[in-house]
Order: C-alpha cells, then sequence, then structure tokens
C-alpha cells in the first residue's frame, strides 16, 4: 500500500461499523511499537526487542509480598522468557537481562533467586522424576504452604494456591450452595 493510501483505508475500515473503530501507529526514528515488541529498521533489515510504553514503571509482585512463591518465580521466568523470545539479537537481549536484573532488584528479588529461576527449569513434578497425577488447590498461608507443597510433591501431588481470602468459607457451608449436608451439620 503506497503511503497516502494508508489515511483513506484506515477510514474506510472505520466507516464499516461505528462499534469498531481501529488506530494506527506510525514508524518514528526508524521505530514502531507493535503489541510488547519494539520493531527496529537498521537500513534494510529489522530488529526487535521488548518494548515498554513510556508510562511504565517497572513495578512487579514485591519479592517480599504475602504471595505464594511459584507466583514470584512466575514473574521472573516469563519476564525473561519475553526477552528470550523478543530480542532478535545478542546485544538486545544483552541489554534487555540487564534492565530486568535491575527491575527485579529494585523490587526486592535477590541475585541468587534470580540466577537460580533464569538458569535452572523449574520441576513441575516431583522430585522422583514421575509426572504429577494429582493435583490439589489449597489456601495460600505463608510459611505453611510452601511446607505443604514440598511434601505433597514427594508423594506426586501437584499443588496450586490460591489467596487465602478466595477460597470456599467450608464453615458456612457455601461448598453446597450454602446448604449443609444432613450429617450432624457437617459438609
Amino acid at each position: 500500500m503506497k503511503e497516502g493510501e494508508v489515511d483513506c483505508f484506515l477510514n474506510f475500515l472505520n466507516g464499516r461499523n461505528e462499534a469498531i473503530q481501529f488506530e494506527m501507529e506510525r514508524e518514528v526514528k526508524g521505530r514502531l511499537p507493535f503489541l510488547d515488541v519494539l520493531v527496529v529498521r537498521c537500513g534494510a533489515s529489522l530488529t526487535t526487542g521488548v518494548y515498554r510504553k513510556d508510562t511504565h514503571t517497572d513495578r512487579l509482585l514485591d519479592y517480599d509480598s504475602c504471595h505464594p512463591v511459584e507466583h514470584k518465580k512466575s514473574v521472573v521466568k516469563t519476564l525473561w522468557s519475553r526477552a528470550e523470545n523478543l530480542c532478535s539479537t545478542e546485544g538486545k537481549l544483552k541489554e534487555e537481562r540487564k534492565h530486568l536484573e535491575k527491575v527485579f532488584a529494585g523490587n526486592g528479588y535477590p541475585k541468587s533467586v534470580i540466577r537460580r529461576w533464569t538458569t535452572t527449569q523449574g520441576k513441575r513434578a516431583a522430585d522422583t522424576g514421575q509426572a504429577a497425577t494429582r493435583r490439589v488447590t489449597l489456601p495460600y498461608v505463608k510459611g505453611a504452604s510452601e511446607v505443604a507443597t514440598r511434601l505433597l510433591r514427594k508423594h506426586g501431588i501437584e499443588v496450586a494456591h490460591k489467596p487465602a481470602n478466595m477460597t470456599w468459607g467450608i464453615d458456612k457451608g457455601e461448598r453446597h450452595g450454602g446448604r449443609r449436608e444432613q450429617d450432624g451439620g457437617c459438609l
């Protein structure tokens, strides 16, 4: 499509249905953001890297917060993986990793933890090497949940945590639509 036809085409698309309106990003100084990718024109070739809006604060789930350690691990692994997938050159990847290390440190993540979570593959099954065949969801209680998770994984039970305030109110019988079973008030 020629440069002069782009605005005409955008108006055509937006005229089809008032409820669906399109926007358009234009290349500025050889740079074009697309979703979370920054596409950079270098002569006749293109390179890609991670894109963040100018208003991005680099605020993540704080390491000292009362959340399951698996959630914190997921934050680190997800951002590290995104960098590896989006950066098209070693230079951009190195730059992004350096930025992430600063961000993790700024959110309280110890360097040893970052190194461990970014260099090893997390185990989802028990240490015995067998795949988990049973799963359980437990409320998260700082300190106790980590111990319970380790013990259950040794027996091949995969554990997921949810915040304690989101678990069913067992004492109120909410699990069965607010009605208690007829067996002496037991669920």
